[in-house]
């Protein structure tokens, strides 16, 4: 589903400090978009990535941005992680925030500016 995601929505500008996750959602379509579903991915990379053992810290949430989003425009977002990321001594945290849905409304439907 994200393949076809792509053409419509995209992610820019990730970045995390500590529990908060900051980016801007991206309307790649030529018409509005709203209800955009991400999901915030954050994967632990250990000092040995090919085997991360049974403790293995990474996880997904998701949120739900309810702004309409003109055609070629652009908002922010920052959400708050569910839970703090465990502080690891053997590795860190990579954060990746993808879309993984959305509602295309109709061209012409009113936008807010």
């Amino acid at each position: 589903m994200e393949e076809d995601l792509g053409g419509i929505v995209a992610v820019r500008d990730v970045s995390r400090t500590g529990r908060t996750v900051v980016g801007r959602v991206v309307n790649r379509s030529d018409g509005p978009i709203g209800d955009v579903r991400l999901e915030f991915e954050h994967v632990f990379l250990g000092e040995d990535a090919h085997h991360p053992g049974p403790d293995d810290p990474s996880h997904r949430e998701s949120a739900l941005l309810t702004e309409t989003i003109a055609p070629g425009e652009s908002v922010a977002f920052q959400h708050r992680l569910e839970s703090p990321l465990p502080h690891r001594s053997d590795g860190r945290f990579m954060t990746k925030v993808e879309p993984i849905g959305v509602t295309q409304m109709p061209r012409g439907a009113a936008t807010p500016r």
